[in-house]
């Protein structure tokens, strides 16, 4: 089984993405819900550029 190795990254010089999701229930953090939406958000900070891809459920 591998492990996840976290690396640090200079947000400011790098190319990044992050995974943004959104919840449709309501109430606790145990009820059943689905992921409402999602979208992978890309940055490249030298070009000043965002990239957002909608990922449909």
């Amino acid at each position: 089984m591998s492990r996840l190795q976290m690396t640090p990254v200079d947000v400011t010089s790098e190319t990044f993405t992050v995974l943004i999701s959104g919840n449709d229930s309501y109430g606790g953090l145990e009820d059943v819900s689905r992921s409402d939406s999602n979208m992978l958000v890309t940055v490249n900070p030298k070009t000043h550029r965002v990239l957002m891809t909608s990922i449909p459920r």
